[in-house]
C-alpha cells in the first residue's frame, strides 16, 4: 500500500517571512551599468556624428526657408532649426490614420526614385501662412476650423514655394534635390511608404512678431544617407510591391511533393499491400517518370515506367538508392 504524503503545514505568511529573511542576507546590487536607456520605439540608425551633420544641414535649410518666407509675406522671419528626430514610418502612419490630426501635407519625391517624404504644416500654421501671403497675418482665416477652396489654393502655392526652398538647400549641400508634388493633402497619410522604413524629421520654427509657424520635413533615411554618413540597405515601399511576385516565382522553382489518391476501382489497398518486387502493374494512364509507393508517408516500393506487350505498365522495384 502506498504511503500518503503528509501535507505541508507551513502557512503562506511563514513562507513569505522566510523569503524576506533570505533576501535580507543578500547585498543589494548598487552597480549602475555604463549604458544609456534605449527606447526601441524609435530607430537607432543615427549616431552622434550623424546628428551633428544633420543639424548643420538643417541650419542650412532654415536659411533657405527664411528667405522664402520673407519673399512670400514681405515680413522679416527668423527661422530656427528646432531639432532632428528619428521615426518609424509605420508609427507615423498609424498616428495619422487613427488620430487624423488637422495637418496639411505636401508629398515630395526624388527623380527616378518615387516618394521621398513630405512637408507637414499644422492647421494653425497653414492658416497663418495664408494670412501672411495676403499681407494680413491677423486675418480670420480658418477660425471655424476649415479653409475655403481659395485659401487652400493659396496654401498650395505657399507650400510649393517652401518645397522649392528646401530643394535648393539639398542642391547646395550636394544632395539629390527633392521635388514638390502637385497637390496638398489634408489629414490623410500622404505617401506610399508606411512600413518599418526609417524616416528622419527636420522641424523648424519661424517667428515674425506675434506670428509663429511650425514647419516639418520628413524624409526616408535613404534621402539623407550621404549627409548622415549612414549605410543601407535601404528598401522603398515601391520596391516591396514585387515581393509577392518573387514569392510566387520561388514557389514555381521550388520542388513540391504531391501525393495522389487512387480510386479503389483502379487499385485497392489490398492490391497495394500485395505488391512485391518484380510485379508488373498494368495501367491505362501514361507514366513517364518513376512513382513512389508510400504507406503512411513511408516509401515502400518504387514503380518504374514500362510496357507489357502493348499496354502501359509500372515495374515494381525496391526502394531508390538514397545516396543518389
Amino acid at each position: 500500500m502506498t504511503q500518503m504524503r503528509k501535507p505541508n503545514t507551513m502557512a503562506g505568511t511563514q513562507l513569505l517571512e522566510l523569503m524576506q529573511r533570505m533576501r535580507s542576507l543578500v547585498e543589494p546590487d548598487t552597480h549602475i551599468p555604463d549604458a544609456d536607456p534605449v527606447d526601441w520605439h524609435v530607430p537607432h540608425r543615427l549616431n552622434r556624428t550623424s546628428r551633428e551633420e544633420l543639424m548643420l544641414f538643417s541650419v542650412k535649410l532654415a536659411g533657405h526657408l527664411e528667405k522664402c518666407l520673407h519673399t512670400l509675406s514681405g515680413m522679416p522671419f527668423e527661422v530656427r532649426a528646432e531639432g532632428v528626430y528619428e521615426r518609424y514610418a509605420d508609427q507615423l502612419h498609424a498616428h495619422v490614420v487613427q488620430k487624423q490630426p488637422q495637418t496639411y501635407y505636401l508629398p515630395v519625391t526624388q527623380s527616378n526614385k518615387g516618394h521621398a517624404g513630405f512637408i507637414s504644416l499644422p492647421f494653425e500654421t497653414a492658416a497663418l501662412l495664408v494670412g501672411c501671403m495676403l499681407r494680413d497675418p491677423d486675418s480670420q482665416i480658418g477660425q471655424n476650423g476649415q479653409m475655403t477652396s481659395l485659401a487652400e489654393s493659396i496654401l498650395q502655392d505657399a507650400a510649393s514655394s517652401l518645397a522649392e526652398a528646401l530643394a535648393a538647400g539639398f542642391e547646395e549641400y550636394g544632395c539629390t534635390p527633392i521635388q514638390k508634388s502637385t497637390q496638398i493633402i489634408y489629414r490623410d497619410w500622404p505617401v506610399v511608404f508606411h512600413d518599418v522604413d526609417d524616416v528622419c524629421e527636420f522641424r523648424f520654427e519661424a517667428v515674425s512678431g506675434q506670428a509663429k509657424l511650425t514647419i516639418s520635413l520628413t524624409v526616408l533615411d535613404e534621402v539623407i544617407a550621404d549627409i548622415a554618413r549612414i549605410e543601407g540597405p535601404f528598401k522603398r515601399a515601391e520596391d516591396k510591391k514585387g515581393d509577392p511576385e518573387q514569392v510566387v516565382r520561388q514557389m514555381h522553382e521550388a520542388p513540391l511533393r504531391v501525393t495522389a489518391l487512387l480510386s479503389s476501382a483502379l487499385m485497392t489497398l489490398k492490391d497495394i499491400l500485395a505488391l512485391e518486387e518484380g510485379d508488373v502493374v498494368i495501367l491505362d494512364r501514361k507514366i513517364t517518370e518513376p512513382v513512389d509507393i508510400l504507406v503512411n508517408e513511408r516509401p515502400c516500393f518504387c514503380g518504374w515506367p514500362a510496357r507489357h506487350g502493348k499496354r502501359l505498365a509500372l515495374l515494381i522495384a525496391g526502394e531508390k538508392n538514397q545516396t543518389l
